[in-house]
């Protein structure tokens, strides 16, 4: 399922936004064992609505503060220092609010919008009423303090009649659509980590990059796997909420990066299961990588990054390692490699294929959206003189030269490997196929016919 296109929020916030101040990144550095979890868990959570309600909200959310069942400490400016209790700074905005707290787009709510109906979504855009709350909390109490916080927002939204922003992962909710995710979705203590984060993938300079949003409020930092392929999107992605879910259950690293993944481990049921789920034909369920520190960019969360390299799967780059890596935990992802010998009906049906190349250079260039890939079928010289022809997800087009990740384990070409970033020549190309986001393909003109003397 290919993760959402990522759509950046520029709000005028009434808090602080850089709570901390973190020593400058070295990419590629293990984070020492001290900055694996920031001393106080800080975020911003708001309810938006649609009517005006005066000092009401404010009122009952001071009022639920003081319930044991919350015990919350009402404070005037966010407690960075928190070393025993749980602090909420509330803040009611009345007026003005799309110049003080603008609410997400209706655009970006298609993507981030929990539950909304289109009319919701374009109510929110003209909302005269906001209440923010701060969250601060030591970390050691962090997930406790968490589930009552998604509780009191959840039970303020809900007698109020109001919509729910989480600052952190940039979404807005409606009341079911929270209590499913940020409430009931704990087993005891332990939360549906994925529940309470989100995942941003987005073409990067002909990449792909998948950032997770929300790991602060966990006071744990968030991860990015760099110059990955749309085509290891869901496998990443898994990969991505399984390591989030791991530190959130106390994991961490050796002092120089390394940790070993066994998703049997996740103490989540429900995740887990998500997760096995997805495997495939000889899935090992674990594998191993390293997490490091990385470079932020724009729009990143202002929180520690951590970089997942597979540099232990093998591999002779970035992708190759990946497409490894995934294949040892989720089972083998690459395309099979089919023999035949190329008679006048594949012939034909290439140069059908090979037509359509003009147009698809002026999409490609133009930009694919998020999510789909174009992979053409090349053929790759063998030591005996021959050619093994495999399939490559394209990730540059610079006139005649493409380049991409190959989609298939070879056979009869020992140098290469699947997932290995390769070059062909588009005279070459046999075929293509265009993966839409939602599933759907265009092209595959041999492959009918390929399938037809497969079966005999």
């Amino acid at each position: 399922m290919p993760l959402p296109a990522r759509v950046l929020l520029f709000l005028a916030i009434v808090v602080p936004q850089c709570l901390f101040s973190w020593a400058h990144a070295v990419a590629g550095r293990p984070l020492a064992a001290s900055a694996w979890q920031r001393p106080v868990a800080v975020y911003t959570f708001a309810l938006y609505y649609d009517t005006k309600q005066g000092d009401v909200p404010e009122k009952l959310a001071r009022k639920l503060a003081a319930d044991p069942q919350f015990g919350f400490q009402i404070v005037n400016k966010p407690d960075l220092l928190a070393k025993d209790t749980c602090t909420v700074t509330l803040t009611s905005i009345i007026g003005n609010v799309n110049n003080t707290y603008k609410p997400p787009s209706v655009e970006s709510l298609k993507l981030f919008g929990r539950g909304l109906t289109l009319a919701q979504a374009q109510a929110l855009q003209t909302s005269p009423q906001v209440l923010t709350m701060v969250f601060a909390y030591p970390a050691r109490d962090a997930l406790p303090n968490l589930l009552k916080a998604n509780a009191y927002a959840l039970r303020l939204a809900t007698e109020t009649h109001a919509l729910l922003w989480d600052e952190e992962t940039r979404e807005v909710f409606t009341p079911d659509f929270w209590q499913q995710n940020r409430v009931a979705s704990w087993e005891g203590p332990v939360p549906d980590v994925a529940r309470h984060i989100t995942i941003h993938a987005y073409n990067d300079k002909g990449r792909v990059r998948a950032i997770t949003l929300g790991m602060s409020k966990f006071a744990l930092p968030d991860l990015v796997i760099n110059d990955a392929v749309w085509s290891l999107n869901r496998p990443l992605g898994n990969t991505l909420n399984a390591i989030a879910q791991k530190l959130a259950e106390g994991d961490r690293p050796t002092d120089k990066g390394q940790y070993a993944l066994q998703i049997a481990n996740i103490k989540h049921t429900a995740l887990r299961k998500r997760i096995t789920d997805t495997f495939v034909d000889k899935a090992g369920g674990g594998g191993s990588m390293q997490l490091v520190e990385s470079i932020a960019q724009q729009g990143d969360a202002d929180n520690t990054l951590l970089e997942l390299r597979f540099n232990a799967s093998g591999g002779v780059d970035t992708t190759s390692r990946q497409t490894a890596f995934v294949t040892t935990v989720f089972g083998a992802q690459n395309d099979d490699v089919v023999r035949v010998k190329h008679d006048v009906a594949l012939r034909e049906a290439s140069e059908r294929a090979r037509a359509k190349l003009p147009a698809l250079k002026v999409t490609f260039a133009a930009g694919l959206p998020p999510g789909e890939t174009l992979s053409f079928k090349a053929p790759f010289a063998t030591p005996n003189g021959g050619n093994e022809w495999m399939w490559v997800e394209v990730t540059q087009w610079q006139g005649n030269t493409i380049s991409g990740m190959l989609r298939n384990q070879p056979r009869d070409v020992p140098a290469l490997k699947a997932g290995q970033i390769v070059n062909i020549k588009q005279e070459e190309i046999f075929d293509y196929i265009r993966r839409k986001p939602d599933g759907t393909q265009e092209g595959n003109e041999t492959g009918e016919i390929l399938s037809k003397i497969q079966k005999g």
